[in-house]
């Protein structure tokens, strides 16, 4: 099992017809044992396939298609600078597929400026809604990255434990109401 072929044990071969019944017994035992683990290495690996298959998706795009682009903000800032990397947008765009590259692969239309490879996985990329969202040729300006509130639209209060703390919906300077946190 450990290098992936059969092993020969103290020299001795299999064969159909052994002169020791002792021997013909221990070695269909063997041969027992060698397809219960084979059983069991598959089972498990079944069941690990079936749970990593639980989190995937099968996605596909046409060229053409304007996908959003997921990039980790405190690692890439080529696209867009950000005042506080941890709490930024994960997503730019939406971009235009260029071309498929491969399987599992596309290049997209980004910005010159941009210093980011234009190929990404299928997995860093979400399917544009549509009409409803608007073609940027590049990421927010920093005029949108320092907003600051406009207006409180909505008031909660939220119990947690013991305290009771206020929590409200606001309305950015320089972003649409859709983006309100």
């Amino acid at each position: 099992m450990l290098y992936g072929y059969a092993p020969r044990q103290f020299g001795i071969a299999t064969s159909p017809d052994t002169p020791v019944t002792d021997l013909a017994t221990w070695l269909s035992d063997r041969a027992l044992m060698t397809d219960v683990i084979r059983q069991h290495l598959n089972r498990a690996k079944q069941s690990i396939k079936r749970q990593a298959d639980e989190h995937r998706s099968e996605r596909q795009f046409q060229v053409g298609d304007l996908v959003f682009v997921k990039i980790q903000p405190y690692v890439q800032s080529s696209l867009a600078q950000r005042s506080n990397q941890k709490l930024a947008l994960k997503f730019f765009g939406p971009y235009r597929i260029l071309a498929r590259v491969g399987n599992v692969a596309y290049r997209l239309e980004l910005p010159a400026s941009s210093s980011v490879h234009p190929v990404f996985h299928v997995s860093q990329l979400k399917k544009s809604a549509g009409a409803r969202h608007s073609v940027t040729n590049h990421p927010p300006s920093d005029a949108v990255l320092w907003s600051v509130p406009q207006q409180i639209l909505q008031t909660r209060s939220v119990v947690k434990g013991t305290r009771s703390i206020s929590q409200g919906l606001i309305k950015w300077c320089n972003l649409p109401r859709s983006l309100a946190t």
